[in-house]
């Protein structure tokens, strides 16, 4: 799903995608590399746009799996309402891991997760 563009700073979003490539050392095809590794396939030219010259509307899938790639916040957690499903199944597998050695599991960082994995604990009983 995209977000309109007055949505979202893009000089901050620009900003903040080129520290997080170059704190990690990665060129943009390296980044992009290791996009097609998570199963998120994007080209170096797009990464480029993204930093150099944004287009009108941002992907925000494309921004959720920067950020775990790049492991940092590109957007603040206030404006995010999505969360990726392969997080989602990690983190119902983490719930099942704690629940079967008689346990709760450990509180998830992310806010969106910790709702999700707030109601599934409640669904089950604590």
């Amino acid at each position: 799903m995209a977000r309109k563009l007055e949505d979202i700073s893009l000089e901050e979003l620009s900003a903040a995608l080129r520290r997080a490539r170059e704190r990690k050392g990665w060129t943009f095809e390296e980044l992009s590399h290791a996009l097609w590794e998570c199963g998120f396939p994007t080209s170096q030219n797009k990464l480029w746009r993204m930093e150099n010259n944004p287009p009108k509307r941002v992907d925000t899938e494309l921004l959720l799996w920067l950020e775990k790639v790049l492991e940092v916040e590109l957007l603040p957690a206030d404006e995010k309402n999505q969360v990726l499903i392969d997080d989602v199944l990690e983190l119902l597998d983490d719930i099942g891991a704690a629940r079967a050695r008689g346990g709760k599991p450990e509180e998830t960082p992310n806010r969106q997760l910790r709702k999700i994995q707030g109601k599934v604990l409640e669904l089950l009983g604590g």
